[in-house]
């Protein structure tokens, strides 16, 4: 009863469409063909900070998206020589057949598809009529499997490749239906910051690289307008040091650097949207610059709340600069591997914020699930930021005693004698790990301030 509990709490946000295609997908499943795929041992390959020699396209001692990664084919472009990746081109057609997993999975297949086409047109090969043609299969394939039941950045991401496909083959059903999805899904998924509203910054800059490679491939002013208001989101959550803010689902290595994609935006000219667009509601991220310091504030709802993978129980957690040095910060995230580290990445404990009775604030599990969600009522967050450093008060409501913890987290290289920290209560200092990349962690400190607290109370704390 336990685990319907919670699978009810999670369920109960769904969008009528994602209970559907939860459906349609078991059903076209039941259906499709399930061929295994080659098995012979393929080159060196390093993703997400592992080197394999995986042995075939589906080796199962590697993690999942370490074999994702295998079949995205970014690599071949930039990366490997012209010829070296025609060979791979040609051996992944051979050894896939339509269907096997995981690489007609509809995710690996779109990004796929764009790095082909890339690939093609950066290197104008001849004699391609074999990867034409499985492009093609490969597009439609995608088609008939869009990812709604999932939707966000994987829906947008199916609408990424059936545009590209749709341009490249002149197909208008390909193209019109990508766009139609785009039409749909980017007033949603874009708040009125810029943001994207699964509120990651390592997804949004993946999402604000589709926007520019569609403005550049299509010319389309949809994407021109929107690419130009995601600057604005990119902008925010960039820290002073060029590199994104680790909140929710973001680390080092995986998405371009803010830098190369804002010059992006000055290279095709992009200004901001003239016209009137349709936006989401804000994405809850504060930031404020003063003095010495840079605040960025996670003080919005955990969203989309439809589809909430790659949120964290972080609500009002934040990072903090002092003098261009991140002194607060977010532990970030280093796998998708369901587990211990996983849970406590995405937990409450993990993030710069209060823990109740030791519960997270929202109710995260699996790998990417939430069910309840954080509640507004019992804790609130104040904060102010001066030249003077950063003062916070957190107000929580309710009855009865409870144990209550403050939690900041220095970042690998930031010592205690770093910055001051003042707060009530009883303080300890614990080793913690911060995620410097995919597979990648290195120990930082958490100052952890605990008291038994009668609710209702508050909690007046501050940073220097």
């Amino acid at each position: 009863m336990s685990k319907l509990g919670l699978v009810l709490r999670t369920t109960i946000h769904l969008k009528p469409i994602q209970l559907w295609f939860q459906v349609w997908r078991r059903i076209q499943k039941k259906f499709d063909p399930h061929p295994k795929c080659g098995l012979d041992e393929l080159p060196e390959f390093t993703f997400l900070n592992t080197t394999a020699k995986p042995k075939g396209w589906n080796d199962k001692s590697l993690e999942l998206l370490w074999r994702y990664n295998l079949h995205y084919f970014d690599y071949v472009n930039g990366r490997v020589e012209v010829e070296k990746g025609r060979r791979l081109l040609e051996r992944w057609i051979d050894d896939n057949p339509r269907g096997s997993f995981p690489g007609w999975d509809p995710y690996p297949t779109s990004l796929r598809i764009v790095n082909w086409i890339k690939w093609l047109k950066n290197n104008h090969v001849e004699q391609v009529e074999h990867v034409e043609e499985s492009l093609r299969e490969q597009a439609e394939w995608l088609r008939c499997h869009l990812e709604y039941h999932l939707m966000a950045n994987h829906l947008l991401a199916n609408a990424k490749a059936l545009v590209f496909a749709g341009k490249y083959f002149d197909r208008k059903d390909w193209y019109g239906k990508g766009m139609a999805i785009y039409r749909k899904q980017l007033p949603e998924q874009t708040c009125c910051d810029g943001v994207n509203f699964e509120r990651s910054p390592m997804y949004h800059a993946i999402i604000f690289e589709d926007m520019l490679d569609l403005a550049e491939y299509t010319g389309e002013m949809l994407f021109k307008e929107y690419a130009a208001k995601m600057a604005s989101g990119m902008r925010l959550l960039t820290g002073p040091g060029g590199k994104i803010a680790k909140f929710n689902d973001s680390t080092e290595g995986i998405a371009k650097q803010p830098a190369e994609l804002l010059a992006r935006v000055e290279q095709l000219n992009l200004r901001s949207p003239t016209s009137t667009l349709n936006f989401n509601s804000g994405s809850g991220f504060r930031r404020k610059e003063s003095g010495e310091y840079v605040l960025l504030a996670k003080t919005g709802d955990i969203g989309p709340s439809y589809q909430p993978g790659h949120a964290h129980a972080d609500t009002y957690s934040f990072e903090l600069w002092k003098n261009g040095k991140k002194v607060i910060g977010d532990t970030g995230c280093s796998t998708y591997i369901p587990g211990k580290v996983r849970s406590y990445e995405r937990g409450t404990m993990a993030h710069n914020t209060v823990v109740i009775d030791g519960q997270n604030s929202s109710e995260v599990w699996a790998s990417h699930r939430v069910g309840r969600r954080f509640d507004r009522k019992r804790h609130r967050r104040e904060f102010e930021l001066t030249e003077s450093g950063l003062k916070g008060v957190d107000y929580l409501n309710g009855n009865g005693e409870h144990e209550v913890e403050v939690r900041f987290h220095l970042p690998p290289g930031v010592a205690k004698s770093d910055i001051a920290i003042d707060c009530p209560g009883e303080v300890s200092w614990e080793t913690c790990d911060f995620a410097e990349g995919w597979n990648l962690r290195k120990p930082g400190l958490c100052a952890v301030f605990r008291q038994k607290l009668k609710f209702p109370c508050k909690i007046e704390w501050s940073i220097k």
